[in-house]
């Protein structure tokens, strides 16, 4: 079965585990990853792989495969992504787990393609919390959320925690379905969580 089959069977049977219908667009996708076009041997946590679509083309670019670590609480998506690419590790859990599998580690680049606006407040500042924990100095944290996400109520405030705890840069992705904005995060310098 296909990715793009595999995610839609995955939306249609959790529809509150999944945002949209439609996997991550190459755009956005390279938005996302833009940190591995400068350095492709940086490590990278992918937070809700789905079907791969973000996973996919790391594994194309990323030279050293030991530095990815990725995140899937649905069962099928998670052993779908672990038959395509058995040189990638990856957890079934919660991305509110990171510390349980992950002890102290830090990585340059950690990428979520995550519902946010699906999250109650609290569940969205624990992952924004473990996000925080494990982030290189330095490093990147890219997420995106689709237009219709973005006005709700629930798309507002994860905009307001995410400037709170980061310095944060958008851009919109217009050759997505639906339109997305990809929201580009560093540290605060001084300030720690």
């Amino acid at each position: 079965m296909s990715a793009s089959l595999q995610f839609l069977k995955a939306a249609i049977k959790e529809p509150l585990q999944i945002s949209t219908l439609f996997q991550t667009a190459p755009a956005t996708v390279n938005r996302l990853l833009s940190p591995l076009k400068t350095d492709n041997h940086c490590s990278v946590l992918e937070l809700g792989v789905g079907a791969g679509a973000v996973t996919k083309r790391a594994h194309k670019v990323m030279k050293s495969k030991d530095k990815y670590l990725g995140f899937e609480i649905n069962t099928d998506l998670f052993n779908y992504v672990t038959g395509e690419y058995k040189d990638f590790q990856f957890v079934c859990a919660s991305a509110e787990s990171i510390s349980d599998y992950t002890k102290n580690r830090k990585f340059d680049l950690i990428v979520s393609t995550l519902p946010w606006s699906l999250f109650d407040d609290y569940m969205r500042k624990n992952i924004l919390n473990e996000i925080s924990k494990h982030l290189e100095k330095g490093g990147y944290f890219k997420t995106y959320m689709v237009c219709n996400a973005l006005i709700t109520r629930s798309g507002k405030l994860f905009r307001q925690q995410l400037e709170e705890r980061f310095e944060v840069t958008s851009r919109w992705v217009f050759l997505n379905a639906p339109p997305a904005k990809v929201f580009e995060c560093r540290a605060k310098v001084g300030k720690k969580h």
